[in-house]
């Protein structure tokens, strides 16, 4: 006869067969409820997206910025000194002297591409190559922001020697390339380097006006003349934002119906590897691709409608909050509970292309402007009284941005300024509703 188990083990024991009963029951729930789910999850019909397919585009290879820029990586670039970039004042030429000489071949191949009538990115001129360009290599952006500042250097540097026309022409080459690059058909970061190069060109543009005392009045109309018809609405964003849908609708695609997609990849073999691709395929209560597809597709929509208005400039500099990035318990049952959390993590503040857009249209219409206002001064002696006075002989147009905002300027204060209407009629769809009131401004410097 054997002996009972004392009282204190017995209820030990008896805690835990009551835990383990417990965690099995919850493991056969949380089973029966995945499989019960499957029966009731049904994901939509395909979205019908076909305002946000694109073209092929065909570029001359012999004529393409591109090929000449993406060189630049197998050049020797004295990136140390650009943390030290000298400045106009005061002048330190031996600085200028050794950076510019420092990357001759950069600058040539920079030049040159700058001379091409085109950019576009081979890798993004097919759209159905979209999904192979997803996982592959980018380009060298950041070596081409870096020879641009050098460029600008080296246009500083032929100013402060006298040499004002060759100062322009060499400014003028960044700015026109970063418009070559907005301008094609390229995804939203490639897209918003061409912008930060056409605002250096700008600033340096600027920079050369303020300090050369003297310019000659063909000079300034000249640049005046050039600039005025970059500030315009082109296909480069819009193509830019619908790149970047595709780009989303190919890795939800990779998600859930490629085997080797980066999900499986630790799976030890094929067999485990297909039986979950076929779960993940056969459950569409938690992930369903079609609805979250058409997340990514209505965001791109709102934001190619607000591309007319124009928005506060503070859009450029804020950070996207979604609300929902960590699902609570209730958000993790609801149907496409994954595929809401893809897009929250996935989805970025789209407003602040067109904001910077928009504050790069401004920067080109006020420079334009500073140009013919300091040709008008040299003949008068005297700033107009109305940017009109500067139609047609400076202007061939009295400034105006593509969103249909003209430019402000004051006499009295010796400034250019843009501001957005009070009231701009937004899209039902646009999470926007507060009214808009930013305002840019420069200062006319002479």
């Amino acid at each position: 006869m054997t002996n009972p188990l004392p009282k204190p083990v017995k209820k030990i024991l008896r805690i835990v067969l009551i835990a383990a009963g417990t965690l099995a029951g919850i493991v056969v729930a949380a089973v029966f409820l995945f499989f019960l789910l499957a029966l009731v999850g049904v994901d939509s019909n395909p979205p019908q997206v076909q305002d946000l397919q694109l073209g092929q585009v065909t570029v001359p290879s012999d004529n393409n910025a591109y090929f000449d820029l993406i060189k630049l990586k197998d050049t020797q670039q004295v990136t140390n000194d650009l943390q030290h970039t000298p400045t106009y004042s005061p002048w330190k030429q031996a600085a200028f002297d050794k950076l510019i000489n420092a990357n001759t071949d950069a600058l040539d191949l920079y030049r040159q591409a700058a001379q091409r009538d085109y950019f576009q990115d081979p890798r993004l001129a097919n759209p159905s190559q979209v999904c192979t360009v997803v996982n592959s290599n980018p380009a060298n952006l950041s070596q081409w922001l870096q020879v641009s500042r050098v460029s600008n250097l080296q246009a500083l540097n032929y100013a402060h020697a006298g040499k004002t026309d060759v100062a322009l022409t060499v400014a003028m080459l960044t700015v026109n390339l970063g418009h070559r690059i907005q301008a094609s058909q390229t995804d939203l970061i490639d897209y918003l380097v061409g912008v930060a190069l056409t605002n250096s060109g700008l600033e340096t543009l600027q920079q050369i006006l303020d300090n050369t005392p003297t310019m000659a009045d063909n000079l300034l109309q000249n640049i005046a003349s050039q600039l005025q018809p970059l500030a315009e609405l082109n296909d480069g964003l819009s193509a830019g934002l619908k790149l970047n849908y595709l780009s989303n609708d190919c890795l939800i695609n990779q998600t859930i119906t490629d085997p080797n997609a980066p999900n499986y990849t630790t799976l030890d073999s094929a067999a485990t590897t297909d039986a979950l691709t076929n779960l993940l395929n056969s459950n569409r209560y938690f992930f369903q691709p079609n609805r979250t597809k058409d997340l990514f597709a209505a965001d791109t929509r709102s934001t190619l409608a607000k591309m007319p208005h124009l928005l506060p400039a503070s859009a450029a500099n804020t950070q996207e909050t979604t609300d929902g990035q960590n699902l609570s318990l209730a958000q993790f049952f609801a149907p496409n509970s994954m595929g809401q959390s893809l897009y929250n993590i996935s989805h970025v503040n789209l407003d602040s292309a067109i904001s910077r857009k928009q504050q790069s249209d401004f920067k080109i219409l006020s420079t334009a402007t500073l140009f013919a206002l300091k040709a008008y001064q040299n003949d008068h002696q005297q700033l107009p009284v109305s940017l009109a006075d500067l139609v047609p002989h400076y202007l061939t147009q009295v400034p105006t941005n593509p969103t249909g905002e003209m430019l402000g300027y004051d006499a009295a204060k010796k400034t250019l300024s843009i501001t957005a209407a009070s009231q701009v009629q937004q899209p039902e769809s646009s999470p926007i509703s507060s009214p808009l009131n930013a305002t840019e401004t420069v200062k006319i410097n002479f």
